[in-house]
């Protein structure tokens, strides 16, 4: 699920191994600029935010938050790869490619 810049991202649905789970991003004010989500093997949620130049990744069972990291100036796509267990950021001022 990627969220256009501007789009109003409230919630992130998805599947735990509790059953369905809806995450509430809307009542997070840190979460207000959301760039994209990434939502993997229904355990957690990443979330890129351009304005603090932070991914962050959300426990999904408990909305916690697991860790940060700072990846550039501004942070604007993410893709997960599961096999590898690496997440790939892009950064649209500094032009790079930050793998965590």
């Amino acid at each position: 699920l990627i969220a256009d810049r501007g789009v109003a991202l409230r919630t992130v649905q998805g599947t735990t191994s509790s059953g369905p789970r809806t995450l509430n991003l809307a009542g997070d004010s840190s979460l207000s600029d959301v760039a994209a989500v990434a939502v993997t093997g229904g355990v957690m949620v990443v979330v890129s935010r351009p304005a603090e130049g932070q991914v962050v990744a959300f426990d999904f069972d408990s909305g916690a938050v697991r860790w940060s990291a700072r990846v550039g100036s501004q942070p604007d796509l993410l893709a997960v790869d599961t096999v590898e267990a690496r997440i790939w950021v892009t950064d649209r001022i500094e032009n790079r490619l930050t793998v965590l």
